[in-house]
Order: C-alpha cells, then sequence, then structure tokens
C-alpha cells in the first residue's frame, strides 16, 4: 500500500494532478506545492491559498470518484451547496491527523472517467459570429459577476470583416461589463501591426471601464496550431482551431460538459503563467501614480495625439489654471493637488502635438455661460465650472500658440470613424489613454502594440481633409468663434 506525505498529496495522487497544473491553477511557483505535499511546509487553514486549491479540486472534477474518495473520510456535504463543500474540504485539508486508512484510500483507480458528452459544431466565419454571440447572450441572462476568459491566436477576420456583427460584438460587451461579469483575456499581439487596429478601437475603450484585465503572451514565434478559447467559468467553454482556409474550413466546437471546461480552463492558466500584462488601468483620478512610474512627463515624448474636447485640462495654460480654481473657491489642498497634476501632464505645445478638435462641440461651449472641467471635477471631487471668459482666454492661448510654435498643429473633424479614445501620448515608448466618458486610464509599453497606436493615430490624422487642417484656415475658424 503506498503511503502519503499528506493529505494534500494524497488527493492529488488521487486525481492524478501534478504539482505544476496545481501551481498554474493558483498561481504559485511549483516548489511550494512540492513543500506542502511533502509536509515540509505546513498547509494552514489561515493560508491565503488554501481556498484557491479547495475550489480548483472541485472545479477540476465533480466526477463519482473525487466524491467517493471524500465520503469514504466522512464528507457528509451536499455537492450542490458549493461554500458548504468548500469549506469542509479546506477543513480536511488542514485537518494534522493522520489520514485514517480505508481500502477506497489505498486502491484509488487513478483512471479518468469517461461519459458520453454532447456538443455543437459551428462551420465557418459566420459559424463563428454565431456561437459568439449565443455565448454572449447567454451570459447576459446571468447574475452578475460571472468570469470569462478569453485568448485567440486564430486571424481575427470571422471579427472583423462584418461590421454589423462588430457592432454589435462591441454592444454586448459593454453590457456584460456594465453587469459587472470580469473578463480576463489573453492577447496575441505577435501579428501584422495593421491587424492590431482591434485592440485599439474596441478593445480600449471596454478596458477604460476598468473591468477587463488583459495580459499578453511574449513568445514571438510562429505556432503550428492557433487556437481559440472563450470560458465562461466552469459553465460553458467555444473552442476553435485554424485551418489552411480558415473562412471556409474554420470549425467552432461549443460545450458545456464538466470534463472539457476544466480542461479548457486548464489550457488558459496554463498559457496565463507565462503572460505579462498587456494594459494597465487605474482611475483617473490616481493617474499620476501610473505616470510617475516612467522616467519623464508625459508631455516629453514625440508626437502625441489630443482628441480636444473644450475644455481640456492638458491644454489650459498654468496662469488660467490658477484663475479657475480661485474663482471656484476650492481648499487649499485641492488646489496644490490640481496644480500638482497639471504641472504633470500639462501639455508643452513646443513639441511636435496636434490636436484634433470638434468645431460643433467648441462652438457650443463657447455659446454658454458656463462649462464644466470634467478633469477638474474628477480630481476634486466637486463641480469645477469655467467661464465662457475663461473659455475665450483658452482659445486665444491656443491662437498664440499656434502663430509661434511650428510643431502644434490643429485639425477641425465632425467624426473620426467612431474613435472612442479622448486622449493619446507617448512617452518613452509608454502609450497613455483616456476617454471623457470613461472612468479609467490606461497604459501600454508593449512595443508592438505602441507601434500600432502610432499607425493608427496617424491614419486618423490624416483621415481629415487638408483644408481642415490648414494653420491659416484653423486660426480664422478660432478667430470667428470668439469674434
Amino acid at each position: 500500500m503506498q503511503a502519503y506525505n499528506s493529505r494534500l498529496d494524497f488527493l492529488m495522487d488521487a486525481m492524478g494532478i501534478t504539482g505544476r497544473q496545481m501551481a498554474a491553477a493558483i498561481h504559485v511557483d511549483p516548489s511550494l506545492i512540492s513543500k506542502w505535499r511533502n509536509n515540509h511546509r505546513l498547509l494552514s487553514y489561515r493560508s491565503i491559498h488554501l481556498l484557491k486549491i479547495a475550489e480548483y479540486f472541485i472545479a477540476y472534477d465533480c466526477s463519482p470518484p473525487l466524491r467517493e474518495i471524500l465520503k469514504a473520510y466522512g464528507s457528509k456535504e451536499d455537492w450542490d451547496n458549493q461554500e458548504e463543500l468548500l469549506s469542509w474540504l479546506c477543513r480536511w485539508l488542514t485537518d494534522p491527523r493522520p489520514l485514517p486508512v480505508t481500502a477506497l484510500g489505498h486502491s484509488i483507480n487513478h483512471s479518468r472517467y469517461s461519459h458520453d458528452a454532447s456538443y455543437t459544431v459551428y462551420l465557418g466565419n459566420d459559424g463563428r459570429r454565431e456561437a459568439v454571440l449565443r455565448f454572449l447572450d447567454y451570459i447576459l441572462t446571468l447574475p452578475q459577476g460571472q468570469q470569462l476568459y478569453l485568448m485567440s491566436q486564430e486571424d481575427m477576420a470571422w471579427l472583423i470583416e462584418d461590421r454589423d456583427f462588430l457592432a454589435v460584438w462591441q454592444d454586448r460587451l459593454i453590457q456584460l461589463l456594465k453587469k459587472k461579469h470580469k473578463i480576463k483575456i489573453i492577447h496575441w499581439v505577435d501579428r501584422n501591426v495593421n491587424r492590431l487596429n482591434s485592440i485599439i478601437r474596441h478593445w480600449l475603450p471596454l478596458h477604460l471601464t476598468g473591468g477587463i484585465e488583459s495580459w499578453f503572451f511574449p513568445k514571438y514565434s510562429n505556432s503550428p496550431f492557433q487556437a481559440t478559447l472563450f470560458i465562461l467559468e466552469n459553465d460553458l467553454v467555444i473552442t476553435g482551431m485554424s485551418s489552411p482556409n480558415p473562412k471556409d474550413h474554420r470549425y467552432t466546437a461549443v460545450f458545456r460538459d464538466p470534463a472539457t471546461i476544466k480542461q479548457c480552463q486548464w489550457m488558459f492558466s496554463t498559457y496565463l503563467c507565462d503572460c505579462h500584462p498587456l494594459i494597465e488601468v487605474c482611475p483617473k483620478t490616481k493617474m499620476k501614480r501610473m505616470l510617475g512610474k516612467t522616467t519623464g512627463t508625459i508631455h516629453t515624448g514625440e508626437t502625441a495625439y489630443l482628441i480636444w474636447e473644450p475644455l481640456s485640462f492638458l491644454t489650459i495654460s498654468k496662469d488660467l489654471l490658477t484663475g479657475i480654481l480661485a474663482r471656484n473657491n476650492l481648499e487649499d489642498h485641492l488646489l496644490k493637488e490640481c496644480q500638482e497634476y497639471h504641472r504633470q501632464v500639462a501639455v508643452d505645445f513646443s513639441r511636435t502635438f496636434r490636436l484634433l478638435c470638434n468645431l460643433d462641440s467648441l462652438r457650443k461651449a463657447l455659446q454658454a455661460s458656463q462649462v464644466l472641467c470634467e478633469e477638474l471635477t474628477d480630481i476634486t471631487g466637486r463641480p469645477v465650472l469655467v467661464s465662457r471668459e475663461d473659455m475665450i482666454q483658452h482659445v486665444h492661448e491656443l491662437i498664440e500658440s499656434l502663430r509661434i510654435n511650428e510643431g502644434l498643429k490643429v485639425a477641425f473633424f465632425s467624426t473620426l470613424g467612431g474613435s472612442p479614445v479622448s486622449l493619446w501620448l507617448r512617452d518613452s515608448d509608454m502609450v497613455f489613454a483616456w476617454s471623457k466618458e470613461l472612468p479609467y486610464a490606461a497604459a501600454v509599453s508593449e512595443p508592438t502594440v505602441v507601434e500600432a497606436f502610432y499607425r493608427y493615430y496617424d491614419e486618423l490624422w490624416e483621415s481629415v481633409p487638408r483644408v481642415n487642417r490648414d494653420p491659416a484656415r484653423v486660426i480664422a475658424e478660432l478667430l470667428k468663434l470668439i469674434g
């Protein structure tokens, strides 16, 4: 009869779980699993890892063998009561008493169970889209707080070639995030730079909601297999794999059986162990911390782009800011916080900088007696209003900067192809982005994605007709507005 060093050792052996698998699942070093298994380190009931271990055992295999093993050692818990079962398993794993000897305990059949499992297969890109929409629609019927895992190495033609589907996809994801579902996604950035536009155009605004945890796989090499995994934790999984002609021979399978779901979750966890964070997010009010990680301030970079929605905190001069803050009767500590933040992020117009300005939005702001400065409101936690006179001074400062700084360019637009990101800057190969409507800011430093940002915003700039970028005409239009 085999002797076991610990209860953890027994259960892992009985279920055929390796130390590397367990380590990947709970995100610890395999050496720590080995110490627990061999009783070289005590697995305490107070351990922050204990609950994750118990959850993994239950999620890995809800089949009869596990139930029989635990019942043989006194478990009378209801398998449908997850909280009760987890509590019992945590107590059992940390019980210091020797493992009781039972016939079952020393004659474990290590073979995996098998059963009939039905699944649905969809053909081609149309089939992939249908499967994904059913997947998202199903999740929207569930209580809030579901966990999703998404990964795709495949060509993304199925997603971006149909613009109507892309709009629906975007809408469904927004609804998921509004319901407080969480998404953990592994991006495959080792693609043609021009094909990464979907990360910028469609994924970035979703990240600015704060509901997505984003990673990238750092190995830049060709793989003979390119897989897709869309997983609803412990419930549903979509799998796909590339073929020589994916448009006609792309197959997408949808599974509901626990064994396949757990296997796919294990695959995702294994990939995740080798990944690095791709898009770092934080509340806009905390962005100073994010900026502090760089060697300089964000205005010291190369070409930077700003979607200029009046009134823009980043383009206000120090003197004008001082006046606005004084007229809003802010407390001293709020004054200092706003001034320090402005010092760190204010635009240096002597450098290469491109402002994309919505002319209609600017006109409406100048017609109002006062407007809300959203950035200052976010920082202070109270409404900060800017008068029409302050707005006019702001435009005068911009006109003067255009006259003396060749590096400053302004373009007027009505639409920008649905670009959702209000700000984009680069400093030391770092991208910063945030939106007027969304609560989070983002930073990206992965070189391929940084280059994709550059190209995307260059194309955005060049999509504005030259006449609307002509400096003389821009100045004339601004003078006309403040007449």
